[in-house]
């Protein structure tokens, strides 16, 4: 299963995703970045998922500020539509 760090800008919606080959390598960079995070406002996260696909549905709330990382309103429909199959 694939593994995700979400780094989540509480204030303005921003997020930076990276996508790595198991959740122990993205828990590792999570801690090391958790280390040196000084903003109260940085969310880091590491989540395993099947696909990005799953990630977006199931920890929508950080796709949905205004990062260009969010999907758009179609995209969302699109997406529902085939997990819902």
């Amino acid at each position: 299963m694939l593994a995700y760090l979400i780094k989540y800008q509480r204030r303005t919606g921003e997020m930076e995703l990276e996508q790595f080959a198991t959740l122990r390598e993205a828990t590792v960079e999570r801690l090391k970045l958790d280390r040196h995070n000084n903003d109260p406002d940085l969310e880091i996260v590491a989540v395993a998922s099947a696909s990005e696909d799953h990630l977006r549905i199931s920890h929508a709330r950080y796709f949905s500020g205004i990062s260009q990382s969010s999907p758009s309103p179609k995209d969302s429909k699109d997406l529902n539509a085939r997990v819902a199959r």
